[in-house]
């Protein structure tokens, strides 16, 4: 972990939890460290954390929003990440959820309630809906999953390495039996987040400067997938035959 992200993670705590202590922080962020690097994690790293907070940052600086509780939540929101838990009640989502909550609960916090704010913004990521029964502002919501996708409205060469080690997640343990099932799960996902909705961002500076590019982005995988299954499918045929 680079020193820049673990300057993060010391500011935080002492931030939230300022008589904690430094061996606290520390076992906190050696769970952390272990869980994003068991492996299935490929994309779902703390590189993307690192991102993201980059995103809460710009966001919360034009928002003049608080920050500790979404950084909190951003450390958080993929610590349990198996692509291929499809559980629909235990979801990467819960586990993550759920660790954060026993984590968090050993921290002399000076405001507890930042607990279920963590726990509920990560289960936001399930659906990336926003959900006005929480008690959680509505802009802190739409900031943190605007951060969580960010990454669709990168330059071409950005989200490229994005989608690769996604699909790496899943591919490279070689559990799918089929690359098929893949490209069809990701167009589902791409179907869901951009071409069924008038919108892929919230926030209205995500939407001027992020949501253009990132539909562009969207529609060219898209495509790219729906001829790899064409080529996938031929190659079968001709093995077959």
């Amino acid at each position: 972990m680079d020193t820049k992200l673990i300057n993060n993670w010391s500011l935080l705590l002492d931030e939230i939890a300022p008589s904690s202590k430094w061996e606290e922080q520390e076992n906190l962020l050696s769970t952390i460290t272990n869980w994003y690097g068991d492996g299935k994690h490929v994309y779902h790293t703390l590189e993307h954390v690192e991102y993201m907070l980059t995103k809460i940052d710009e966001l919360t600086n034009i928002y003049l929003q608080d920050k500790p509780t979404l950084k909190l939540a951003t450390w958080y929101h993929d610590i349990y990440y198996d692509p291929f838990n499809v559980d629909a009640r235990l979801t990467n989502e819960f586990f993550s959820s759920v660790i954060a909550r026993r984590e968090l609960k050993e921290l002399p916090l000076t405001d507890k309630t930042i607990i279920y704010d963590v726990e509920h913004l990560i289960l936001l990521t399930k659906n990336h809906k926003i959900d006005l029964n929480l008690l959680i502002p509505k802009i802190i919501q739409e900031i943190f999953l605007d951060a969580d996708m960010a990454i669709l409205g990168e330059s071409p060469e950005l989200y490229k390495e994005y989608s690769d080690k996604l699909k790496k997640e899943y591919l490279n343990p070689g559990i799918l039996p089929d690359s098929m099932i893949y490209y069809a799960k990701r167009k589902e996902f791409l179907r869901k987040v951009a071409l069924k909705n008038e919108h892929i961002f919230y926030t209205d500076y995500m939407r001027d400067h992020y949501e253009e590019q990132a539909r562009r982005n969207i529609i060219d995988e898209f495509l790219k997938l729906d001829k790899l299954i064409e080529e996938t499918s031929r190659r079968k045929n001709n093995e077959y035959f």
